[in-house]
């Protein structure tokens, strides 16, 4: 007979259950989408608060991040798009705005209005 103590059970148990909240990271979670196609409602949500917060802060972008070819290819962007650009591409993919420009248009008038488009 098998004798296992509570501790061990626990412990055995918590190896097979994913946590229900996965602190996020950017660039992982949309390289994550690109291979996979697919996001949790959790990973949307993260995608989400991330453009808002680009979008609340471009004035103060001083260098913004190039995206790796593969992912720019996979969110059907032009060669060396940044991420942010890449995040507001997925979004617009899987959570459309209901009314007026996508986020994409309106990323792409920020990045113009502050000078950051390459």
């Amino acid at each position: 007979m098998i004798h296992l103590t509570i501790q061990k059970l626990v412990l055995i148990r918590l190896k097979f259950i994913k946590p229900k909240y996965m602190p996020f990271d950017f660039k992982t979670v949309i390289e994550d989408y690109c291979g996979t196609g697919k996001l949790s409602e959790e990973e949307i949500d993260f995608l989400e608060r991330e453009h808002i917060r680009a979008m609340s802060s471009i004035g103060e972008i001083i260098s913004p991040s190039i995206a790796n070819l593969h992912i720019c290819e996979a969110c059907k962007l032009e060669p060396r798009s940044l991420w942010i650009t890449c995040n507001a591409s997925i979004l617009d993919r899987i959570r459309p705005v209901k009314t007026g420009k996508p986020r994409a248009y309106k990323l792409f008038d920020a990045l113009c209005e502050y000078r950051l488009f390459n």
